[in-house]
């Protein structure tokens, strides 16, 4: 099981590797934007943001912080099962 959740991780990090090459393309097309729209994207974002912060600290009030960028594996597999 943890060869497979291993190699379930490479190839993540291989999808996301291919994500973020793609993105930084030169010749990528991206649709024009009006200030309008613009502004409205950034109250999204603004929104979306704030809601991270209400629900990160009610999980830090409950002591639940996670621990440092846990890796794929200690996501997938419950604590105490190793």
């Amino acid at each position: 099981m943890l060869q497979g959740l291993a190699q379930l991780e490479r190839e993540m990090a291989l999808l996301g590797g291919m994500c973020a090459a793609s993105l930084m393309r030169k010749d990528l097309v991206l649709p024009a934007v009006t200030a309008e729209e613009m502004e409205e994207d950034l109250d999204l974002v603004d929104e979306g943001a704030q809601q991270v912060r209400i629900q990160g600290q009610r999980v830090n009030a409950q002591g639940r912080v996670a621990s440092l960028n846990p890796r794929a594996y200690n996501r997938l597999v419950p604590r105490g099962i190793q």
